[in-house]
């Protein structure tokens, strides 16, 4: 098993971010330069190189694209990496490269800039119910969420269009093929991946709006959308309608739930969002448990975040998505 990240060097004005493959949650492998290693040592490829940057581009987005062939060639590069006892720094045709980092040694940036995010709303029955809301009867609610929202592990600016930020753990589920009309029975074989997600909430925002019938500032303001830390590729999740799902502020604990706990299930989320086309790099957005702050409703303000504050989301057989409010 091996998570997918986006990661670049911790080091001052380098900026290049390329695709890892994290194993053990200790230790990264750069896919491009496994692939590249890969294909000179079992094929002799003179060609090794443009292959590798081809099948490990710059972006998870382009990789997911790249479908089943550059998975499972990613696959067998990392699996050639860690069978053996392969150093860090390799030579390979051209020079010599940086095959393996220990975590500490890089920054993990957010794993995938989609092309569109769509949100569930109110997903959770026991959410719904601390929302004061009717149930949804007939299809699952939702919203759009936009590129400018979106970030990944690590600092987040308190937004100063709000004063009520709100959490919501959230399972993220990745596109991986091109589909629309899509049956509720077919809905789990577009799935690329999974990751987490914190939703981010301008409560006093998403009130107002909600009185004239909009849905966007509230879910939509810069760097509240973070997702992270890496993507599970869903072959390494066996159910994942049985997941534990929680979150913690300040290592208190403020959501606990299960994703089996979902009024609707991730493939028939799938199935109705893909009446418009559904592309590699999507990502849908499950819906959050009960206990956001704006359910406490007689002390919500005690509950809100404030800068400073460090919140975790954490969704088990994936990972903790942690970020600091300041």
């Amino acid at each position: 098993m091996f998570a997918l990240a986006m990661y670049r060097i911790a080091q001052p004005f380098e900026s290049e971010r390329r695709v890892g493959a994290i194993i053990d949650s200790t230790r990264l492998i750069d896919l491009r330069v496994a692939i590249q290693h890969y294909r000179e040592q079992a094929f002799d490829d003179a060609q090794a190189a443009e292959i590798a940057a081809v099948r490990a581009p710059s972006s998870m987005k382009h990789f997911v694209a790249g479908g089943t062939c550059c998975f499972r060639e990613g696959q067998a590069a990392i699996a050639a990496a860690i069978s053996v006892d392969t150093p860090d720094t390799i030579v390979l045709r051209g020079g010599r490269s940086r095959l393996a980092f220990a975590l500490d040694e890089v920054e993990l940036v957010c794993p995938i800039s989609p092309g569109k995010i769509v949100s569930a709303g109110r997903n959770y029955a026991a959410h719904q119910a601390e929302s004061s809301m009717p149930p949804a009867d007939d299809f699952p609610r939702g919203f759009i969420r936009v590129g400018s929202s979106v970030t990944g592990p690590g600092p987040i600016p308190y937004p100063s269009a709000t004063r009520q930020l709100d959490y919501e753990v959230e399972l993220a589920v990745i596109i991986g093929r091109n589909g629309r009309d899509i049956p509720v029975d077919k809905a789990m074989d577009y799935v690329f991946g999974y990751t987490v997600h914190n939703d981010l909430s301008a409560r006093d925002w998403q009130l107002e709006e909600r009185k004239k019938g909009n849905h966007l500032l509230g879910k939509n303001l810069d760097a509240t959308g973070p997702f992270g830390p890496w993507i599970i590729p869903r072959q390494f999740i066996k159910d994942p309608m049985s997941l534990d799902i929680s979150l913690r502020v300040n290592g208190q604990r403020r959501q606990a739930s299960n994703t089996r706990e979902m009024i609707y299930s991730i493939a028939e989320q799938v199935s109705h969002w893909s009446k418009m086309t559904l592309e590699p790099g999507d990502v849908i957005c499950t819906g959050t448990p009960e206990g956001v702050a704006l359910s406490h409703k007689l002390d919500s303000e005690a509950f809100y975040l404030k800068p400073g504050d460090i919140v975790e989301a954490e969704i088990e057989g994936i990972g903790t998505l942690r970020n600091v409010i300041v």
